[in-house]
């Protein structure tokens, strides 16, 4: 697992990687989104941090999960899209919820 300037994780088949701002990253997996959801919810459940399934959305091969851990106001939040052709692009970034 490597992490990024915000200590997002990305799993490790990761690829065109870019920061897209402050404390914002997207990259490209050939992961399933039921894997990308699963790494997902074990990475920062292990880091104590606890989904907020009231800002969940799952639409066919696309979600959207927010994660909350901490005492600031910001959450992260993890979205996904189907590229097509055996790849999809994972977002990440801190939002105030």
């Amino acid at each position: 697992m490597d992490i990024v300037k915000a200590n997002f994780p990305i799993t490790e088949d990761a690829f065109n990687q870019a920061d897209i701002g402050v404390d914002s990253l997207t990259y490209s997996t050939t992961l399933s989104v039921e894997e990308v959801m699963k790494y997902y919810r074990n990475e920062y459940m292990a880091k104590g941090y606890a989904e907020r399934k009231e800002l969940r959305t799952v639409s066919g091969d696309s979600f959207r999960i927010v994660f909350k851990g901490d005492l600031s106001s910001q959450a992260a939040v993890t979205q996904s899209e189907d590229l097509g052709g055996g790849s999809r692009t994972v977002t990440m970034w801190l939002e105030d919820v």
